[in-house]
């Protein structure tokens, strides 16, 4: 993966991989719908971190819960091999 030559040793990589409309007023409502219903919007799968593992980036996970949205974020930080 061309993030790992790139990265500086000990660097961090952000990937924001998923997002999820929770507000209730009638447009979040019916955004989150669409979203859920188009696949745009899917369930967390702890499987997506495998191939980034494999690579030799140690992952974490946070979640950011907004006013009305909730955010996935993924911390892949480089492993030092030295």
């Amino acid at each position: 993966m061309e993030v790992w030559r790139v990265l500086k040793p000990e660097g961090t990589f952000v990937i924001l991989p998923l997002a999820w409309i929770t507000g209730q007023a009638i447009h979040e409502r019916g955004a989150a719908w669409l979203f859920h219903v188009t696949g745009q919007a899917p369930p967390w799968d702890e499987r997506i971190l495998e191939p980034i593992r494999k690579i030799g980036f140690q992952t974490r996970v946070e979640w950011i819960t907004l006013r009305s949205s909730k955010l996935l974020v993924i911390l892949a930080d480089k492993a030092n091999l030295l």
